[in-house]
């Protein structure tokens, strides 16, 4: 079980993902912008379960069994790593690129004002990707910036051992 911003997130060992909650932006992935007040199955692209899932304060990301990354909810900023911007996906989108096909572990951060977003990934060769909003410098790519739309290598964390990652909150 997880908690994002406004929503909440479960999958069980079968795969199947559960969430609940605000979905404004879509980052219920249920293909709408309904509020759900009890858990709701999320839909798995090609019929492939998920085998992790984190919600953001307006953005989900997950993994399926596959090592595949899907996105869904708030794009604005780029937090999809879809490689454009719009103001949401209301279902799971492929996050294509480098870290198409072998995520181990996502990691969904946030700032409330305006919902600005941030993802981060580790590949299981150990890469990190991070991608979207860049103003506080959370992407770890040594810049001050607006942000990227596209998942960019985080170089300076492939020297450690990494056992995961977490993406914050600043409200």
């Amino acid at each position: 079980v997880k908690a994002g911003g406004s929503i909440s997130a479960a999958f069980i060992d079968s795969g199947r993902a559960f969430i609940w909650g605000c979905s404004n932006e879509g980052e219920l992935g249920l293909n709408d912008v309904e509020r759900r007040a009890t858990p709701h199955v999320v839909p798995t692209p090609g019929g492939v379960h998920f085998a992790t899932i984190d919600p953001g304060i307006s953005h989900v990301l997950a993994v399926n069994r596959n090592g595949e990354l899907f996105g869904w909810g708030r794009n604005s900023h780029g937090q999809l790593g879809l490689a454009y911007t719009t103001p949401s996906e209301l279902k799971a989108q492929l996050i294509a690129g480098a870290t198409s096909t072998d995520v181990a572990a996502v990691a969904s951060g946030g700032f409330a004002f305006e919902y600005q977003g941030h993802s981060l990934a580790v590949t299981s060769t150990g890469r990190v990707f991070s991608w979207g909003w860049n103003a506080f410098g959370q992407l770890g790519l040594g810049t001050l910036t607006q942000g990227s739309a596209t998942p960019s290598r985080v170089f300076d964390l492939e020297k450690v051992s990494l056992c995961g990652v977490v993406g914050g909150l600043f409200k």
